[in-house]
């Protein structure tokens, strides 16, 4: 998985050059500082805070409390709960 969003993300950018009209010896070269980078990990309980926060200030339906909610709900099937 973590090849595959580098891939990508590599990929994204030559777009980004190409669409910019880049000369291709002035295009962004990616490279991956530190290979062992972990994984982020969101606290449940702070997740659970910002939707509460994200939802008082924009709404139920709002992108913030959208993407807190798939948060919240990924980390329950991560942990074995109810997704």
């Amino acid at each position: 998985m973590r090849q595959h969003t580098i891939e990508a993300i590599k990929r994204i950018t030559r777009g980004l050059a190409e669409a910019a009209e880049i000369p291709q010896d002035r295009s962004p070269i990616v490279t991956i500082a530190d290979e062992s980078a972990s994984a982020t990990y969101n606290q449940p309980e702070l997740s659970r805070r910002l939707l509460t926060t994200f939802k008082g200030w924009f709404g139920e339906s709002s992108e913030l409390a959208k993407l807190c909610r798939n948060v919240l709900a990924s980390q329950r099937v991560a942990l074995g709960g109810p997704g």
